[in-house]
């Protein structure tokens, strides 16, 4: 039998709106601030890029996008901005 990391009470995989619920469900029980489960990857994504010395393509690589210009576009940011937003 297949085994599924997240999955309902009845042991079936979660849909994505399964995933969403349990996630805003989950930061208001820690009174955290709602953030979208995409914009974790952004942030990661970000994250990457400015530990790698502004290096568009390790960041394009960690996103498994395969035109660096995609990532520059989304994510390549100057230091002020990325500081903004990952903290």
């Amino acid at each position: 039998p297949k085994k599924f990391l997240f999955t309902n009470s009845v042991g079936k995989p979660l849909g994505v709106k399964d995933l969403s619920q349990t996630w805003r469900e989950t930061l208001k029980k820690l009174k955290l601030p709602h953030v979208e489960m995409y914009g974790l990857r952004g942030a990661k994504i970000t994250e990457v890029i400015k530990k790698s010395g502004q290096d568009s393509t390790i960041g394009r690589d960690f996103a498994g996008h395969t035109d660096v210009r995609t990532t520059q576009k989304h994510y390549d940011f100057n230091d002020r901005n990325v500081d903004e937003f990952i903290g």
